[in-house]
């Protein structure tokens, strides 16, 4: 990765589970744009993967980062940023998320 590159990525969080995703990233200077919480682990991973399909296939944007590049794993997940701005993916994962009121956005 360049200095300077700004750098994206989707994920699973589960801030409630034993390994708290959403830490290790910020161990690693991650920021979190915004955040979904939803009832089941399984619905999250929907959402992701279809995010991520949409990035990819739909978009064109490729992986941005290499797996060195992230040792705390979630490579796979990442885009460059300067590609894309983050209230449009945010309003992707509301459309596949099938919401629209701020219920439990956050």
């Amino acid at each position: 990765m360049g200095a300077g590159s700004v750098v994206g990525k989707v994920g699973i969080g589960g801030d409630t589970s034993k390994m708290n995703r959403i830490n290790q990233h910020k161990k690693y200077g991650w920021a979190l744009y915004k955040r979904l919480t939803l009832d089941t682990a399984e619905e999250a991973y929907e959402i992701e993967q279809a995010v991520i399909s949409w990035l990819r296939y739909d978009l064109g944007l490729p992986r941005f980062l290499s797996s060195e590049e992230m040792p705390q794993g979630g490579h796979t997940e990442t885009f460059s940023a300067e590609e894309i701005d983050s209230w449009t993916i945010w309003e992707e994962v509301t459309r596949v998320a099938g919401l629209r009121a701020p219920g439990n956005l956050q």
